[in-house]
This record gives C-alpha cells, sequence and structure tokens, in this order.
C-alpha cells in the first residue's frame, strides 16, 4: 500500500525511509514511529508521533503519543497539542505547560523576556521567527537549494514535499 485509504484498517503501515508498505492494524500509543525499525507516522486519529528526531547523524525513533486537543490541557513532549494549538511555554525544559491557541501571521510567538507567547500555527503554514519573535510563513524550497533557518532575517524555510533538512544554510 502507499496511501491509507487502500487499506481496511486505514493504516498503511510504510517501514520509514520508504515509499510503500502493508496494511496493518493501527498503531497504539507507545508503538515505534518514524525512525529505525519504526513506521511513518502513527496514523492520525488522534496519535501523533513524539519524540522523532532527524539529524545529520541519522533518525531517533519517537513514540505514538495521544494528542491533548484542548485549551489549558496539560502537555510535554511526550504529550503533544492537536491541531491549532501550541505547547507553551514553548521550550522543552519549562514545567507546567499548556496548549494554548497556536499563532497565526505577525502573532507574538516563543518566549521573549518573561512573556511566554506560544508557537505558530505550522498546520497553517506559519513558524515562529527567532529574531522578531512573531509568526511568518513557512517558505517551501526546492531539493538542493538552502533551507532551515535563516541567519540573516530568522525567516525559515522548509523542503518541498516534506523532504528533511539537512545541513541547513
Amino acid at each position: 500500500c502507499h496511501f491509507p485509504a487502500q487499506c481496511a484498517s486505514a493504516f498503511c503501515a510504510i517501514p520509514s525511509g520508504t515509499q510503500c508498505g502493508v496494511c496493518a492494524p493501527a498503531p497504539a500509543v507507545g508503538a515505534a514511529c518514524n525512525g529505525p525499525n519504526a513506521t511513518t507516522g502513527c496514523g492520525g486519529h488522534g496519535l501523533a508521533c513524539a519524540g522523532a528526531v532527524a539529524s545529520t547523524e541519522g533518525y531517533t525513533a519517537g513514540t505514538c503519543a495521544t494528542l491533548v486537543t484542548t485549551t489549558g490541557g496539560t502537555c510535554d513532549a511526550t504529550h503533544p497539542c492537536g491541531a491549532n494549538l501550541s505547547c507553551t511555554p514553548t521550550s522543552a525544559t519549562a514545567t507546567n505547560r499548556m496548549c494554548q491557541t497556536a499563532g497565526l501571521m505577525g502573532a507574538a510567538c516563543g518566549t521573549v523576556g518573561t512573556t511566554n507567547n506560544p508557537g505558530c500555527d505550522t498546520d497553517q503554514g506559519f513558524a515562529c521567527n527567532g529574531m522578531t519573535h512573531t509568526c511568518q510563513p513557512i517558505v517551501v524550497a526546492a531539493a538542493g537549494t538552502a533551507c532551515g533557518v535563516s541567519t540573516t532575517d530568522g525567516s525559515f524555510t522548509n523542503c518541498v514535499g516534506g523532504g528533511d533538512c539537512m545541513g541547513a544554510t
């Protein structure tokens, strides 16, 4: 399979790094995802892959976690916020984090001094500019061109087709 709709279970288990998989039962909370010996994603339905890391050294698998879908709900690295929400404060080492409405174009974002603003709504195509601390559109670049966070203006450029940005410039 290549798409979930091809499966009676609505989950196509595609091993990370490949294009095709096999129909399988949807992953459960705690299943490995987005890394070595793991499937790509968690199949949606209230689950997201939390803790997966991609770097120039390779991938570290994450685990499927239940999304926190309410404003004010407690969140952290293993309890990610759902669509249109941001875990605030945005620092992963902060305590007492809660899901808040994620920012749109021009909204204040991230921690500035003692003010903890929510992150930006990546589902709507925005990322937090670390220099201006405002939500800006994510730019999409072709394969082989500059990507990542700009050291000049703080803007963020993603790779076309969900590709990985390796060696950001």
